[in-house]
């Protein structure tokens, strides 16, 4: 009986193969926008572990449990305290659902971002209050890329804004969960859930994600000196971009944007960059790095390397960037 267990054994691991290599432990990462290291704080982390001891490791809760239903709802409360408004609600889904929705209560809705991602441009809320007060309109405003860097107490630009009526948000590249929120009046909570039933099966969320997201809304706004560090990291990249010859955007926003007008040309940088274990985020024209404070000057100068040797290539001087 031992053989046939033997061959059946190596039979099954001579089907195991790598599918994807594996990530280089010395890789940077430039595309997450967990600007202040959140998912890998010591409370954070704690608090995550917590949740999942006290209701659970799964992928859900188990569903009607008081004491889950409580804790959801003291996290939501405290984040709608922050963002100025009256409810917050969290789910479990494609944090680009409610772009979807067009109309709320009778009244068109205007959607934008707080910060362009291609530019790093930051929205003007006095323009927008303009444009929605002319066509009676709501505003909504998604405000992912500057949560805990940006704004009243780092909960954005758009947190305690009379003027927005609907603020969204996303923890997907910050926590590494997958978890979205929308802050906004009850009213129009109501009418989200009535035009989007999906909302009801996505409300509960795993207890790791909960705990660390409780975690880090009560750590941000205690944070100031970590954001100022954060934006003194993001000078120090934008000046060393500038040294070897490139174009940044320059903006107010805590990343910085490479712009090209070639995508090709873009590819390729890109490309170069991953060879040397640097990943960049992307975007339809330019490059765009997220300075987090697990990032060190060391890594700074060994990404001016990667430029300047990406410089040395021939063809470099026919590249043509904006």
């Amino acid at each position: 009986m031992e053989e046939p267990q033997r061959k059946y054994k190596l039979k099954c691991q001579r089907r195991l193969r790598t599918l994807f290599p594996g990530i280089n432990p010395s890789t940077i990462n430039f595309s997450s926008t967990d600007y202040l290291n959140l998912a890998s704080h010591p409370y954070v982390k704690e608090q995550g572990i917590a949740y999942s001891i006290k209701w659970g490791s799964g992928s859900l809760p188990t569903r009607g449990l008081p004491s889950y239903e409580e804790a959801l709802k003291k996290s939501e409360d405290l984040l709608a305290k922050f963002l100025g408004h009256e409810t917050v609600t969290f789910y479990e889904s494609d944090p680009y659902l409610l772009s979807k929705i067009n109309m709320l209560n009778g009244k068109p809705l205007i959607l934008t971002q707080s910060i362009s991602r291609n530019t790093g441009t930051l929205i003007c809320f006095d323009d927008l209050r303009t444009i929605k007060e002319n066509s009676n309109s709501f505003l909504g405003v998604d405000d992912s890329l500057s949560f805990s860097s940006l704004g009243n107490h780092g909960f954005g630009l758009a947190a305690q804004k009379e003027d927005v009526d609907l603020l969204l948000g996303s923890f997907n590249k910050c926590f590494g969960s997958y978890v979205s929120y929308f802050a906004c009046s009850k009213k129009i909570k109501a009418d989200l859930f009535e035009k989007l039933p999906a909302l009801h099966k996505e409300q509960y969320i795993p207890p790791l994600f909960l705990g660390m997201i409780d975690a880090t809304i009560k750590l941000i706004p205690s944070m100031l000196f970590e954001r100022k560090r954060l934006f003194n990291l993001k000078h120090l990249l934008y000046t060393s971009l500038r040294k070897i010859g490139f174009q940044p955007l320059e903006t107010k926003a805590p990343f910085v944007s490479l712009p090209f007008s070639n995508p090709s040309e873009m590819k390729n940088v890109h490309l170069h960059l991953c060879d040397h274990f640097f990943l960049p985020g992307t975007s339809s024209s330019s490059l765009t790095f997220f300075p987090n404070l697990g990032l060190t000057e060391k890594d700074i100068s060994n990404l001016f390397l990667s430029f300047s040797s990406y410089k040395e290539i021939p063809q470099f001087e026919a590249l043509k960037f904006v």
